[in-house]
């Protein structure tokens, strides 16, 4: 998947010491993402269970100078492989799409976690671009999360 001019595009992969099911089940339960994503304040709504195709949660993101409230929505999901969900906040008219691939890797999972947000009347904001940094800082906290609750 390739970006253009009017879209902003995020990719980031790492390698997890867990079952594509364990990484998929961690990262679709809304309520781990408070602690583990770095501007994810809280989260409300059926955040405590696996998000399934039509979940709806909302997320409250404080990303300075930002603060916002998305509302999320499952549209695609395949339980191990991938997932994806989408917010038209803050970006509107404009949706927010956040994918999430699982692949085995012997033991381990390759995740990977694409944002992507196609804005059809603009280029995308150059403020956008510092998101990298945190989808790093997120798939990091995951691999801890889930690697240390694979020791116990």
């Amino acid at each position: 998947m390739k970006p253009n001019k009017n879209e902003y595009f995020d990719q980031t992969s790492i390698t997890i010491e867990a079952s594509p099911q364990q990484v998929y089940d961690f990262v679709l339960t809304p309520r781990n993402w408070k602690g583990t994503h770095p501007v994810t304040a809280d989260v409300i709504g059926n955040v405590d269970e696996v998000v399934t195709i039509g979940s709806s949660w909302r997320e409250f993101i404080d990303f300075p100078p930002h603060k916002v409230i998305a509302t999320w929505t499952c549209n695609k999901a395949e339980p191990a492989k991938m997932a994806e969900y989408f917010s038209l906040e803050p970006y509107a008219p404009n949706a927010c799409y956040i994918t999430y691939e699982f692949q085995p890797s012997g033991g381990a999972t390759q995740f990977t976690r694409t944002m992507r947000v196609p804005f059809t009347d603009s280029p995308a904001p150059a403020e956008n671009q510092n998101t990298a940094e945190v989808s790093k800082k997120y798939l990091e906290a995951v691999k801890s999360a889930v690697e240390s609750a694979n020791k116990k």
